[in-house]
């Protein structure tokens, strides 16, 4: 992989602040910010972010081709994955106030994409149900945005691929908060070295598709 200039600002510009003493006491003797980072980390947030990026970027262009905003894209997707969800529920999974999400439902449902639907079995709660017309536009928009990325893994190894999603599946669980066993990790990279590929377990972790999501 070829090794980008990621670090020459986290590791050359030294962050000043204000070091006044606050009411609680003095600063520290060294901000955490003062603390050099390691390269590799740097690089791997800065190839992080600006993949992040082109997928964005990739991903509104994409959606020129369809009836759906951005923010309707992320909706539809909470609502395939997860099932009917309340206007709190999908505004936490959003991070939106629960009035932006309503104005967003209520764009939908005119759209014909969503219907409100209460509870069988409490009245006073309203979910959000997808109808047919949302679920078939939210699936042919991930399956063009997945044609992209077929285009770009094409020129990639097989084993290179497997390795790929290994990496990202364990980085995802771990970010997550849900980090693998060293043992797990051991055999994933001893079957990746050996070109096997994922293992059933491995493919049973990387099943949860509850990750943040990008228009």
């Amino acid at each position: 992989m070829a090794h980008f200039d990621a670090t020459s600002s986290s590791r050359d510009v030294s962050l000043s602040f204000d070091r006044r003493e606050a009411s609680t006491g003095p600063p520290p003797e060294r901000s955490t910010l003062d603390v050099p980072v390691d390269p590799a980390v740097a690089e791997v947030e800065w190839l992080l972010r600006y993949i992040s990026g082109i997928i964005k970027q990739r991903g509104r262009e994409i959606l020129r081709d369809f009836p759906i905003t951005p923010p309707q894209f992320v909706a539809l997707q909470w609502l395939k994955e997860h099932g009917d969800m309340t206007i709190g529920e999908l505004s936490e999974k959003m991070y939106l106030a629960n009035s932006t999400t309503t104005d967003l439902v209520d764009r939908m449902e005119a759209s014909g994409l969503v219907r409100r639907v209460r509870s069988a079995t409490d009245r006073r709660v309203v979910y959000i149900h997808l109808l047919d017309k949302g679920r078939t536009i939210i699936d042919a928009v991930i399956r063009a945005r997945q044609r992209y990325l077929a285009e770009v893994l094409a020129s990639f190894a097989p084993e290179d691929v497997e390795r790929l999603i290994a990496l990202l599946g364990a980085l995802y669980r771990q970010m997550k908060g849900e980090p693998v066993s060293d043992r797990n990790r051991e055999r994933r990279a001893s079957d990746a070295a050996e070109g096997g590929g994922r293992s059933d377990q491995a493919r049973e972790e990387g099943s949860d598709g509850s990750a943040d999501r990008h228009p």
